[in-house]
């Protein structure tokens, strides 16, 4: 959404069975004053994701984000083969930390370019702790800039909304919209130099 907010075009391939980026999509259809969401596609197998992503090109998006599902699998390995840049979000928890090992070799076995990027984390130091355990555990770098976990991201997605758009100035929502604009700059920095 940050992407659109900037004006640039934007779309979102949602290749997770759980097609949590298509419910936010419909919730964000039916939420009155939203604007249009970038738009959608369904890909749940991997012929399905290879034709979603011609398609977008084709479409002459300026940015398009694939969501996967977690762990190692055809969608995850079609996604990445075709990715410019993989984000592999990481909660920051022992268990979590220690089951991307699959990822990694993943990742490295289609050779594109990946960063760790913290979400759902704490205070700032755990967050920085955690980046600095991956990048060391699996020899990957991690995102400069952080996604805390706060419950105004769940009460955006519900409306269909992202939080960058909430007006209220609860604290918790000033920061994670600093957050999430921390996040794009990084992605549009990243791409400039790549």
């Amino acid at each position: 959404m940050q992407a659109c907010l900037a004006g640039e075009s934007a779309g979102l391939i949602d290749a997770d069975p759980q097609a949590t980026a298509s419910g936010w999509a419909l919730a964000r259809a039916r939420t009155k004053g939203a604007e249009t969401p970038p738009p959608v596609a369904a890909a749940h197998d991997a012929p399905t994701l290879q034709r979603a992503i011609k398609d977008a090109k084709a479409d002459g998006l300026a940015w398009l984000f694939i969501d996967t599902p977690a762990g190692v699998s055809e969608l995850p390995a079609t996604a990445a083969s075709s990715a410019d840049l993989v984000l592999i979000p990481c909660v920051p928890s022992v268990f979590n930390m220690d089951a991307l090992a699959s990822t990694v070799k993943l990742v490295r076995s289609v050779q594109r370019p990946a960063y760790f990027l913290v979400n759902r984390g704490r205070s700032k130091g755990i967050n920085d702790e955690c980046a600095l355990g991956l990048t060391s555990a699996y020899g990957l770098p991690a995102v400069n800039t952080h996604i805390t976990h706060r419950l105004p991201i769940a009460d955006a997605e519900t409306n269909g909304l992202a939080l960058v758009e909430l007006a209220a100035k609860d604290p918790s929502i000033l920061r994670g919209k600093h957050e999430f604009r921390a996040l794009w700059q990084w992605l549009r920095k990243y791409r400039a130099r790549a």
